[in-house]
């Protein structure tokens, strides 16, 4: 999922996604990208959003990270042709 968020609701964001999704859920949030001051941060849901509620300035982009690929695998054990789909 990405998200081009206002610099003002993003720490509110960051911190609904750590409810929704969990806090340990990976991301990154990247800040003025292709100008000088550029600066892409990554981390987990709960750390970006206590970045953030500091107060984050400029245009805003950020990326929430998928399920972690080994959680969940028993389900899917034992299933053939589900490569690929």
């Amino acid at each position: 999922m990405v998200f081009f968020e206002s610099p003002r609701r993003l720490a509110a964001t960051l911190a609904e996604l750590a409810g929704a999704f969990g806090g340990q859920r990976r991301a990154t949030v990247c800040r003025e990208l292709t100008k000088t001051h550029e600066e892409i941060r990554g981390g987990t849901l709960a750390k970006l959003a206590a970045w953030a509620a500091a107060g984050v300035r400029g245009e805003i982009h950020a990326r929430r990270g998928g399920r972690d690929r080994t959680a969940g695998r028993g389900h899917r054990a034992g299933r053939p042709g589900r490569r690929g789909r």
